[in-house]
């Protein structure tokens, strides 16, 4: 019996999109693994929904503080234009 199902590596644990229901729990399994491709929908879908993610995390306020902080007083370094890239 083959079951076909896509789904998400996660280090060394494989989330699939649909659960699998026609094989026993605990079977042992055969997998090929190829990367599939993601359709620019699904691609604008997955941004929208983490853009923004991070805006109510209570440490960013103390992080942006302390970046502040280093940039005040850090010691003004000379440009000199004229040197190679």
């Amino acid at each position: 019996m083959h079951v076909r199902a896509n789904g998400i590596l996660r280090g060394n644990r494989i989330e699939l999109d649909h659960t699998v229901t026609d094989l026993p729990d605990g079977s042992p399994v055969s997998l090929v693994l190829a990367p599939r491709e993601v359709p620019i929908e699904e691609k604008h879908r997955i941004i929208d929904e983490l853009r923004g993610a991070w805006a109510s995390d209570p440490s960013l306020a103390s992080i942006f503080e302390r970046i502040a902080e280093v940039r005040d007083h850090a010691l003004e370094r000379p440009i000199n234009l004229d040197d190679p890239a």
